[in-house]
């Protein structure tokens, strides 16, 4: 398809203001078919600016978009991270002074006193792990079997809060056996450590109870799982999350419609840079229909871009528009 057939039929004047409009260099000397050979170069060398300002335009956008995804999938990742260092370790190494417990310090050891963040343990005990264990040659066993078996039992009362275990308590075979698979020395060595390290449950934040069956323990303390505590923070924090994922949701939304709108305004202004070089040469009126019967060769969605190129042959200033009635005529001037 060729926009520009009527060249053919413009006058050697008409071609020369032409060229003189579109500040296009010629020989003056040369024949006709030169300059429409210099016009159709120049206004396909226009076309594909248009079309690569659009497309840079596009590019430009999705690199936006991306970026924003990219910084939400960084920041997504460091939080779990924090999250993760905040499950894991300690959020503070100072001592609560005695009978005080908040979140900011760690509660004060049995047997301890603890003033102005320290804790010290009664004469033949020693503190190891935030613990006060008697001093002596198997205390290093000791504590590491002790905190191993409040952990276990944090982390049971964890999942039952979670609805991940249907006890909230362990037997005290069952406490026993995991300090047997804890502890690496021989079975002697294992009941001996046994034998010191359940006696300090009583001086802990466990609840004891003595059935017919045996011993359970409960712990106070709760070390829910990773993924439960994610959930917790999602649903405590709902609100929030909400509320960023739609202020997200809508800067997408305006990022698309800004980029729909302008890719819309650019092909508008194209169109009617098309209309006016197609019918500029015939030196009269043009109906809306004709318009439309050339438009219909380069936009398929004719009624919707109307408005737009509409708009953009008005801010022409050598293009007349007239209406009577119902019908629109077009004149280049």
């Amino acid at each position: 398809m060729d926009r520009l057939k009527y060249l053919s039929k413009a006058s050697r004047g008409q071609l020369i203001d032409l060229m003189i409009s579109l500040n296009i260099k010629f020989d003056f000397d040369s024949p006709n078919c030169v300059f429409i050979d210099l016009i159709r170069e120049h206004l396909n060398n226009e076309q594909k600016v248009v079309e690569y300002k659009g497309s840079k335009y596009e590019l430009g956008v999705e690199k936006i978009i991306s970026v924003i995804l990219f910084t939400l999938l960084v920041i997504c990742f460091f939080v779990v991270i924090i999250m993760g260092i905040m499950y894991t370790f300690p959020s503070s190494s100072s001592f609560c002074d005695n009978k005080i417990i908040n979140n900011s310090c760690v509660k004060c050891p049995s047997r301890a006193e603890c003033t102005n963040g320290r804790a010290e343990c009664p004469v033949g005990y020693t503190l190891i792990h935030y613990l006060c264990i008697v001093d002596d040659g198997d205390k290093i066993f000791v504590s590491g079997a002790l905190e191993y078996a409040l952990e276990s039992l944090s982390k049971r009362a964890g999942q039952y809060r979670c609805g991940l275990s249907e006890i909230d308590y362990y037997h005290e075979n069952e406490l026993e056996t995991l300090i047997l698979k804890y502890l690496h020395m021989s079975s002697t060595d294992k009941e001996r450590i046994i034998n010191k390290t359940i006696p300090y449950l009583e001086y802990a934040d466990i609840e004891i109870f003595i059935q017919s069956s045996g011993t359970i323990y409960v712990s106070k303390n709760v070390i829910r799982p990773l993924s439960c505590t994610i959930k917790y923070m999602v649903l405590s924090h709902i609100e929030y999350l909400v509320s960023a994922a739609i202020i997200l949701l809508s800067c997408i939304i305006f990022i698309w419609i800004k980029y729909r709108n302008t890719n819309q305004k650019e092909k508008a202004y194209f169109i009617a840079n098309e209309i006016i070089n197609m019918f500029k040469g015939e030196r009269r009126s043009v109906t809306q229909q004709q318009v439309f019967a050339a438009m219909n060769k380069m936009e398929y969605n004719i009624e919707q871009i109307w408005p737009l190129v509409l708009t953009e042959l008005s801010k022409n200033p050598h293009v007349t528009i007239s209406k009577h009635g119902d019908t629109v005529t077009f004149m280049y001037n």
